[in-house]
């Protein structure tokens, strides 16, 4: 494990959501900052509590090591020098969910943070994710049923999570880990369908969990993270130069600190998802493959999380 996440991070974070991808947690976070008693930074996803020793395979079909976000406690750190006194500081990283080393490095750093979790129903998730991975131009199959088989053969079993379409929507076997190293007292599990029917109740169950007053406004959760594909040579250029690893990048990344980098991605991805066009469809045969891979799972989330989703 590498030195930076040998460190404890003092008190922070006070609470995390780890995830589900795909699952409203862009739209979420953003709605949570415009809370006066919580700061999560502008870096919305800098999965620092990940092993960054550990290797897997990418897109690319190359092995490396997860690279993404502040790699020491102090890049860390500094996402939430903003932070005005006595907030409540958070932050929103989805690749912590699959990560089997990210519930004790969480735990090293605050034993007491408390852990948020939006579940979306696993079949619509994993083609969503699949979906977003062809948009950015960093998912190799040419179709979902490819990545589908390549995973069920045990092609991919050493790729990263983001890639392992089914392995992450199982959900009890994450949580199961979480809850390892977490009482459940401080784990909010929440749903997806919940968040887009009824926000109100949906904010208020995490104003109660968190300790805070009530959310007055909610924003403007319609700001999401929604799947589209790019119509064009140019856009996909720039959502692979916005999400893939890239020496462009990584020279902003010395004259702009991550959370100016957030905005900018922000402003540019608002634009892109405006100028897209609609994802392909999910065929009733990858459906009902899916449903089968997951069915054992999903009796025991009922079983021991007390999680069902509505058909």
């Amino acid at each position: 494990m590498s030195d930076a996440l040998d460190d404890t991070i003092s008190q922070v974070p006070d609470f995390l959501i780890i995830g589900a991808m795909k699952a409203g947690t862009t739209a979420i976070a953003e709605v949570m900052n415009c809370h006066p008693e919580i700061y999560i930074p502008e870096s919305k996803e800098p999965s620092y509590f990940i092993d960054r020793d550990e290797e897997f395979i990418f897109s690319d079909k190359k092995k490396g090591k997860y690279i993404h976000g502040p790699r020491t406690k102090k890049a860390y750190l500094d996402l939430f020098k903003s932070a005005p006194l006595h907030t409540l500081k958070g932050e929103a990283s989805t690749q912590y969910m699959a990560n089997p080393t990210s519930p004790k490095l969480v735990h090293d750093a605050n034993p007491d943070t408390k852990l948020i979790v939006v579940l979306r129903e696993p079949i619509s998730r994993a083609f969503s994710a699949y979906s977003y991975n062809k948009t950015i131009q960093r998912e190799q199959a040419g179709t979902f049923s490819e990545a589908l088989c390549e995973e069920i053969s045990g092609a991919r079993d050493s790729y990263y999570f983001s890639f392992r379409y089914l392995h992450y929507g199982l959900y009890a076997q994450h949580l199961a880990r979480w809850r390892q190293f977490f009482p459940s007292k401080q784990i909010k599990i929440l749903l997806f369908d919940d968040f887009k029917n009824n926000q109100p109740e949906f904010f208020a169950d995490i104003a109660e969990f968190l300790g805070v007053g009530e959310f007055v406004s909610l924003g403007n959760p319609s700001l999401d993270n929604r799947t589209v594909r790019p119509k064009n040579r140019l856009q996909k250029t720039l959502w692979y130069l916005m999400e893939a690893p890239h020496p462009l990048k990584l020279m902003l990344k010395k004259y702009l600190n991550n959370n100016m980098l957030a905005k900018l991605k922000k402003l540019l991805k608002s634009h892109l998802i405006k100028v897209g066009v609609s994802p392909l469809k999910l065929t009733e045969k990858d459906r009902t493959i899916i449903g089968n891979y997951f069915a054992e799972d999903l009796v025991r989330l009922k079983n021991e999380f007390g999680v069902v989703f509505e058909r």
